[in-house]
């Protein structure tokens, strides 16, 4: 159920951070990592200025939209693969944790090295909670964090009756 999520998290390169502050959403596009050997679902990683207004609003209410997208240019937006993944985003501060991360994204993005030379940037890392996964045109499914594992939004509503 999920691969096919790993698969585009592993391939795109970039990301949409939805945050709220007091007067409206607002949509950053952002840089990312995904690693798959940390947990049930991975770990997603966001490397972020301190001095931005989407960390600022994150520092206020850490609950977020990501929305990653596949890239193909051949194709229409409705027929694109996308997921958004819903959660807390949690600065990172284990200062070995960092250095995987750093090494990761740098391995991503080999020129974003000026990053890590100013101090205001940090690692943030999503834990998301719900998962909007869109294959294509009418192709979206729901999935909800319960009970330590992924189960689609309808597998919960036939527990629930």
């Amino acid at each position: 159920m999920l691969e096919p999520i790993f698969q585009l998290l592993k391939k795109s390169n970039y990301a949409s951070l939805a945050t709220a502050d007091s007067q409206a959403p607002l949509v950053t596009l952002v840089g990312y990592i995904f690693l798959t050997d940390y947990s049930n679902f991975g770990q997603i990683s966001l490397l972020l200025s301190g001095i931005a207004r989407h960390t600022k609003n994150i520092r206020r209410h850490n609950r977020v939209s990501l929305m990653i997208c596949d890239t193909d240019s051949k194709r229409s937006a409705h027929e694109l693969s996308r997921v958004t993944l819903i959660g807390e985003l949690h600065k990172e501060i284990n200062k070995n944790e960092h250095a995987i991360l750093k090494q990761e994204y740098l391995k991503k993005y080999p020129k974003s090295d000026i990053f890590f030379t100013l101090k205001d940037f940090h690692f943030y890392t999503l834990k998301p909670s719900e998962i909007h996964w869109i294959q294509g045109f009418a192709q979206a499914q729901t999935l909800l964090f319960k009970d330590g594992q992924w189960q689609s939004l309808s597998q919960q509503e036939n527990e629930a009756e």
